[in-house]
């Protein structure tokens, strides 16, 4: 359910997912506010605790930067870079950057772009990883996934050695996607966000305390 409401004199979307839950939850993903509340709670109340967290949410809103545009002379950006995008029709469900510039090749400008970042951001992980636990690690290299998520930048699977990465991650400087990987693969050592675990993280990424408070403040 989509709705609007009036935060410090401006009008905002949100969206509401009901859930077999005691607590109503708040977050702000693609400039837009998700609501995550209880099948019974009303609108109003709803609405109520919006109003309560109103300062942190608008700030978090006017903080809000899109990665991309996708439409003819809108843009793209790619680990950390902003690219132009140009729409040269031919029918052919292929990009490329040339010049500086997105080339489409076809009016579906979002499924290709996607397609290209997912390729991308697959073919870069798959090298860093690699990279990264024959410095750092002792194990086999986990498969890679990328996937879209709405919520978490990536996830590790013990019972198939399998780390997902949310494609998103693709917009962002390259420091910040190691981080992530570094993350994920010290969950093969350490299942829980443990001291042990950050202790793990920071044998490898003594800076990563840096690197976690901007990904925070990244758009998922």
């Amino acid at each position: 359910m989509k709705k609007n409401i009036l935060l410090n004199n401006q009008i905002y979307s949100y969206t509401i997912t009901r859930k077999h839950q005691k607590n109503c939850y708040l977050r702000v993903n693609g400039g837009e506010i998700k609501v995550s509340a209880p099948i019974g709670l009303s609108i109003d109340k709803i609405e109520q605790f919006i109003i309560t967290n109103t300062d942190a949410l608008v700030q978090a809103l006017d903080q809000f930067v899109s990665h991309y545009d996708y439409s003819n002379g809108g843009y793209v950006t790619i680990y950390g870079k902003r690219y132009p995008i140009r729409l040269e029709d031919r029918k052919q469900l292929h990009c490329d950057i040339i010049e500086g510039i997105m080339v489409v090749n076809h009016v579906n400008i979002e499924k290709v772009v996607s397609l290209y970042l997912k390729k991308e951001l697959y073919n870069y992980c798959v090298v860093r990883t690699k990279e990264i636990i024959e410095a750092c690690f002792h194990f086999k290299q986990p498969s890679i996934e990328i996937k879209k998520y709405k919520s978490r930048w990536g996830s590790y699977y013990h019972g198939i050695h399998k780390i997902t990465l949310n494609q998103s991650l693709v917009h962002l400087p390259k420091d910040l996607i190691d981080y992530v990987i570094v993350h994920e693969l010290c969950h093969v050592l350490q299942k829980n966000h443990s001291k042990l675990f950050y202790h793990e993280v920071a044998l490898r990424m003594p800076d990563y305390k840096q690197r976690e408070q901007r990904l925070k403040k990244e758009n998922i």
